[in-house]
């Protein structure tokens, strides 16, 4: 959609596309429990941006799970910010967490949606009936506007039904969910490609049941609260999605043979050009660690860089190789200053911080268990164009990577060489404990 924000003084709630269960939740809540603290709030048009505009409303707009650049919290003007992003400001909290506070939300039934929240920004895992995980899949199908609907009812039926179902709810709800899933996989026989993954959910049988987040539990919550008609609209609109991202999945497979894969010391870095929001997975599967420069197990995976066509943008993902993006962020950082002809900090910290640096936005690091690098992302499309090139981007990984290299000209000198070596303004790790080794060195001398 068109970004827009209404004028007049009723009120906007602006988030990300590309939404989350936190982001849904959070909107939700708000308009659900929210009108005392923020007067119009229940009737809010729900906005979702994708970084097209480089400028906000000065009043009468709520921002959840999102912090445009430059915007500040006004409550006198009526800008409420719920946005937990860098994560290091607002560590253990999510934007659902942070309306809670604001709206006083202490009860179980508002505490354990705070706990999906959290989950679906943290802690999902594997766990595939998950209903934060089988929301992002719902993307490839449905818009924002769609999946907020189908977030709506599994709240409404939430707040709706006891705080546990009693068991005959419960029986039924998993007759009713496992026909619908046995159901789709007569209809696509075989060739479902998500026909492993629905095998699994049957296999687990009502054990499913006890996960109150899981989409055979709240298929009985919806079915004890709308009935059969809506619950099987709810149902399946999940069950497709996922059917549809499975799809998807497989056909990151084209564009992971046109990469490079390139074994730098003992990590594996996987380089290409995808639009497709599975490339990443894609180069985390078996079948594509099998083509990599050397084998990786189950429990390590390549570093994957991802341009965007078009040159917009780029995202760098760490995955489980147990590499951090820091020194590959300061970097970046440096060489987008210079492209702009900005003053460039001289404190490494700040070069390598959390979030956003001031004057290379779009550019976001994402610091913690799941880091990332971004220029761009599903959540905001529409940024500008790259203004670094993407044989530096790749240069810098390439460097950064390679954590015991050192240019000729420093392996011969006992000194740092500073602005003499192309690579001091980029501050990195290693140069910075060479330097601390050869200052010991001559201490002891």
């Amino acid at each position: 959609m068109v970004f827009s924000l209404r004028e007049g003084k009723r009120l906007d709630i602006v988030t990300h596309t590309w939404a989350d269960a936190d982001g849904y939740i959070g909107i939700l809540k708000l308009k659900r429990q929210g009108a005392d603290k923020i007067p119009g709030v229940e009737n809010a048009k729900t906005v979702f941006w994708g970084g097209e505009l480089d400028h906000f409303p000065k009043e009468n707009v709520v921002f959840v799970d999102i912090r445009p650049n430059g915007v500040k919290a006004d409550p006198k003007n009526k800008v409420f910010v719920f946005d937990h992003h860098p994560h290091s400001e607002w560590l253990g909290e999510t934007s659902s967490s942070l309306i809670d506070k604001f709206l006083g939300l202490s009860d179980d039934k508002n505490l354990e949606l705070t706990q999906w929240a959290d989950r679906g920004d943290f802690k999902t895992g594997g766990d595939s009936t998950n209903i934060a995980n089988v929301s992002k899949h719902m993307h490839l199908c449905y818009s924002d506007e769609e999946i907020l609907d189908w977030f709506g009812m599994t709240v409404e039926a939430h707040f709706g039904t006891p705080e546990r179902l009693d068991p005959e709810d419960l029986q039924k709800g998993w007759s009713f969910f496992s026909t619908i899933v046995e159901n789709l996989l007569a209809k696509h026989k075989a060739a479902s490609k998500s026909k492993a993954i629905f095998e699994r959910w049957l296999q687990r049988g009502e054990k499913t049941l006890e996960d109150r987040m899981g989409i055979a539990y709240r298929t009985a919550a919806n079915l004890a609260f709308f009935g059969p008609k809506k619950t099987e609209e709810w149902l399946l609109m999940g069950l497709q999605s996922i059917e549809e991202s499975q799809r998807t999945f497989w056909k990151a497979e084209k564009d992971f043979e046109r990469a490079e894969k390139i074994l730098v010391g003992n990590r594996v870095i996987v380089i290409g050009e995808s639009s497709n929001p599975k490339f990443n997975q894609f180069c985390r599967s078996t079948i594509a660690k099998e083509k990599m420069p050397r084998p990786l197990n189950a429990k390590e995976d390549p570093i994957v860089v991802q341009f965007q066509s078009e040159n917009r943008g780029f995202q760098i993902f760490p995955n489980r190789s147990r590499f951090k993006l820091h020194d590959i962020a300061g970097a970046l950082r440096v060489e987008i200053l210079r492209a702009r002809r900005e003053w460039i900090p001289p404190d490494w910290r700040e070069l390598k911080k959390d979030g956003s640096l001031s004057g290379t936005e779009p550019l976001y690091y994402h610091k913690g268990d799941f880091e990332v690098i971004m220029w761009g992302s599903l959540t905001t499309p529409a940024v500008r164009p790259m203004d670094i090139s993407r044989e530096l981007v790749r240069k810098i990984v390439l460097i950064s990577a390679d954590t015991g290299y050192f240019p000729d000209e420093c392996k011969r000198s006992d000194e740092c060489l500073q602005e003499r070596c192309p690579f001091y303004p980029w501050r990195l790790g290693r140069c910075a404990w060479k330097r601390k080794q050869n200052r010991n060195s001559l201490f002891k001398n």
